[in-house]
């Protein structure tokens, strides 16, 4: 039985597995929902698969040793995408509303960055493909 003491910052438990199945059944659906082109299916499972990984994401944005220009943070770089994706989802909806339900490229763009930055941080997480140093690669003798 696991003991919760009010000065434990972390339990004994925690959410992980739950967590990485839900994104791969949300990745899933995705994948699903773009080969059958049903875009209000791909717009909500994004919004799912964003709100998953949002706590994931780095809060603190850094500046460019170069340059000297601040780099946006995850959080700040992918509210960023996800806005364009909303705008571009209303404007569908707009246009099936005025009987003209002609898909966009723009909404298609969007959907699709804002998909690429995700699987991208998923992978950077070391939540996706598993990486050379991982202990399944030495038992596989690759």
């Amino acid at each position: 039985m696991v003991q919760w003491a009010p000065e434990q910052e972390q339990s004994d438990f925690n959410q992980g597995l739950a967590t990485l199945q839900r994104i791969h059944s949300a990745l899933l659906e995705l994948a699903l929902s773009t080969m059958h082109a049903d875009y209000l299916k791909q717009y909500r499972v994004l919004q799912v698969l964003y709100k998953e990984l949002r706590p994931m994401m780095n809060e603190n944005s850094k500046k460019d040793v170069k340059t000297g220009k601040e780099i946006l943070s995850e959080r700040e770089t992918f509210a960023k995408l996800k806005a364009d994706a909303d705008e571009s989802f209303d404007k569908l909806v707009d246009a099936y509303n005025k009987k003209k339900s002609k898909v966009g490229k723009d909404l298609l763009k969007s959907f699709d960055e804002l998909e690429y930055e995700l699987r991208d941080l998923i992978q950077k997480k070391g939540m996706g493909l598993p990486q050379k140093r991982d202990p399944r690669y030495a038992l596989a003798g690759k």
